[in-house]
Order: C-alpha cells, then structure tokens, then sequence
C-alpha cells in the first residue's frame, strides 16, 4: 500500500514482493529454518554485502555461504534477549522486513546486471550501503 504509482504497478510489485517471499520461505524451509529471524537476518547482511561490494556470481538463498553465521546470529540474540520485549507480531514483521528488503535489493541489482545499467547498478549499490547501515554496519 505504501507504494506510490499506478494501480498495474502497485499489482507488479506486490507479484515481485510474494515472488521473494515464497522462493526464500521455499528455499528455508527445505534447509529446516523455516521462519527464522536469524537466517533471514544473515541472508539480508550478505546479500546487501554481495551487492555493495559488486558480486556477479550467484548466490545461494536464502543467503548460507556460512552456514554456522546462522547459529551465532542465533545464539547471541538468545543469549543476550534481544526480542524479550517484542512482540510475535514485531518479531514477524522484522523478519518479513529483512527478507523483503534484501529481496528487493538484490532483485534490482541482478536486473541491473543483466541490462547493463550503470545507474540502476549505482542505485542498487547505495540502497545496499543503507540497508547494512541500518542494521549498524558500515560498509
């Protein structure tokens, strides 16, 4: 709903948003995650970093080039009760969060990729550089 612009482009973003979630959610449950912020938080730390720092090669969502990331990602925030005071419904939207927006992210960068766009490629860097920023880390 927050999307500004026509009714056919509110309706292809929307396919394109449903289209990341149900490869990611696809893909994680078949690695037995299904669901899990620390997964999806690792898989939108690497992606944003595979497109600030220009990888070409493709890869694997969602994002496992290291897979024991995921269990101290985990570990720690048990260990340190970083979601004590969320709520389910805040720690689903966090997640939903971090999957849509490196989703997001890395689709235009790929699409940038494959038509040489030099701009968009330039844009795609930039919103990587903010999305690592927002999750405290400088690239």
């Amino acid at each position: 709903d927050s999307i500004q612009g026509s009714p056919q482009l509110k309706a292809e973003v929307k396919d394109l948003v449903l289209g990341i979630f149900k490869k990611y959610e696809t893909e994680a449950a078949a690695k037995g995650y299904p669901n899990d912020w620390a997964l999806a938080y690792v898989s939108y730390v690497g992606l944003n970093s595979h497109v600030y720092n220009g990888v070409t090669e493709k890869p694997i969502i969602p994002f496992e080039q290291n897979v024991g990331l995921r269990d101290v990602v985990a570990e720690y925030a048990t260990d340190n009760g970083i979601f004590n005071n969320l709520t389910d419904r805040q720690k689903q939207e966090l997640y939903e969060l971090y999957v849509m927006t490196a989703g997001l992210t890395y689709h235009f960068y790929e699409k940038a990729l494959r038509e040489n766009d030099t701009e968009e490629l330039k844009q795609s860097k930039l919103s990587a550089a903010q999305n690592l920023k927002l999750v405290g880390i400088k690239p």
